[in-house]
């Protein structure tokens, strides 16, 4: 077998796999998107306002902005060597001449307003010129690309500090109740230590225990204050509401089906349509434009150029006589420019871009494996989550029947207020905890949904993605 064949087939398959999602981009970004209604923007609509205000005005996107906005100018400054130059020079002057000859003197003076224009245009150069203009326009789509990822990657961070906002209200909430309750268990017993029912020695210990209760709710306050400042920064906001923070968890409704079938389609070429990957294929080509570029360093390159220049002249006859005058001389021509002898320069930029080359396509093929793994996994541990919140959901029932039967013995008579108030805070704790199991449910499924690139946020990026 040829040694060359390998090698080509290979670069044959990795530029397919640059060039698939140009035909399925448009089709794929047109399917609805079948994670309706079990992201976190869905079971809190205050959390969409948000994502969709740091679509427009979050840092990471004004930064990012201005990234396209340098590739765009990048890309007109590199196309601008495909179309003509026009020069042109102007200046007024004064002159005077004179000529001392046997016999005679003559003298002449002028002034007036003297200019020049000229046009050049690249003619034939083994297309380098376009090449580099390519290289420019690919450039400003990875920047576009770059941009959606950015949000993407910001929509998951928004989307965990809100969880996490609503969990540290909760368990706020929690403390708080909780808070009440030894504080109430701190009084009777106090009235107990009163009425000689306990022993005077066990109330540093009560008190000790009620100061440490208070620090942690007011440590649990002060987190939450954090924790909303860092989303208020990361999103753009100028502010946000404590009102505006549910104070609970909804339930959360099963995706039934739905990470089989994402994670169907992404294994079966959707792992190429992500923006990474594109990014990425797109590097290849760039590096394949640059190997032509580096492939012309010892070829001949062709000019056109032509121009018209009006300029003072000064000439004396044979007689001695003095004159000046305005001239004007039109030029056309095409030139040539070869480097024949670069020490090797052209030789070693021809290897540095096919070592660039072999690297983007490397990394575009390790992209693909590892992120079809990482999707695999991703998926049994949304299944793993989901369990483990269901169980968690059990928990909390078990605990809610316990106060309801402590409720039913209070009305008989057969128990305690503070037995109920006991209960209650195991119902608290129960809960909270399910909320921490919901939260960690949702990270791992906002996390495999945006992997496996059907995160429906990228909606609120402008029409032109």
């Amino acid at each position: 077998m040829d040694s060359t064949a390998r090698p080509l087939r290979t670069t044959l398959r990795i530029l397919r796999i640059a060039g698939f999602f140009f035909g399925a981009l448009a089709l794929g970004r047109a399917q609805p998107a079948p994670v309706a209604g079990t992201m976190p923007e869905d079971y809190f609509p205050g959390l969409r306002l948000i994502l969709a205000d740091a679509s427009r005005q979050s840092p990471t996107i004004l930064a990012k902005n201005l990234d396209r906005a340098q590739a765009e100018a990048s890309r007109h400054r590199a196309e601008s060597a495909l179309y003509p130059t026009l020069g042109g020079s102007a200046n007024y002057s004064a002159s005077s001449s004179s000529v001392a000859a046997a016999g005679s003197d003559a003298s002449s003076s002028s002034s007036g307003l003297f200019y020049g224009i000229n046009v050049s245009q690249n003619l034939f150069q083994f297309g380098a010129v376009k090449a580099g203009a390519d290289i420019a326009r690919i450039g400003e789509k990875i920047a576009a690309k770059q941009y959606e990822e950015a949000y993407r990657t910001l929509a998951i961070t928004i989307r965990t500090q809100y969880l996490n906002l609503v969990i540290k209200k909760a368990s706020l909430r929690m403390a708080r109740f909780q808070l009440e309750f030894q504080e109430q268990e701190f009084k009777a017993k106090v009235e107990s230590i009163e009425r000689g029912e306990s022993a005077p020695a066990e109330r540093p210990t009560a008190e000790t225990a009620l100061e440490r209760s208070r620090l942690s709710t007011d440590r649990l306050a002060q987190d939450l204050a954090n924790a909303k400042r860092i989303l208020v920064q990361i999103s753009g906001l100028t502010e946000l509401a404590d009102e505006s923070i549910p104070e609970t968890f909804p339930l959360l409704r099963e995706p039934a089906g739905v990470s089989s079938r994402l994670l169907t389609a992404f294994l079966q070429g959707g792992v190429e349509q992500t923006p990474q990957a594109q990014v990425l294929a797109y590097g290849v080509r760039q590096s394949v434009l640059n190997v032509t570029i580096a492939r012309t360093g010892n070829l001949p390159r062709f000019s056109l150029g032509g121009g018209y220049i009006l300029n003072n002249s000064t000439s004396v006859d044979g007689v001695g006589n003095l004159s000046q005058a305005a001239v004007g001389s039109k030029n056309y021509s095409v030139g040539m420019g070869w480097t024949l002898w670069d020490s090797g320069a052209t030789k070693w930029s021809k290897r540095s871009a096919l070592t660039s080359k072999t690297a983007a396509e490397r990394a575009l093929r390790n992209y693909i494996e590892v992120n079809r793994d990482e999707a695999v996994q991703k998926e049994k541990l949304v299944g793993f989550s989901y369990r483990a919140m269901a169980l968690v959901e059990r928990d909390r029932e078990s605990v809610l029947n316990a106060l309801n039967i402590e409720k039913d013995r209070l009305e008989l008579g057969t128990t305690s207020r503070l037995a109920v108030e006991r209960a209650t805070v195991s119902v608290n704790t129960a809960e909270l905890a399910a909320f921490l199991s919901r939260a960690a449910f949702l990270q791992q499924w906002i996390e495999f949904v945006s992997l496996v690139d059907a995160d429906p946020v990228t909606n609120n990026l402008p029409a032109s993605f």
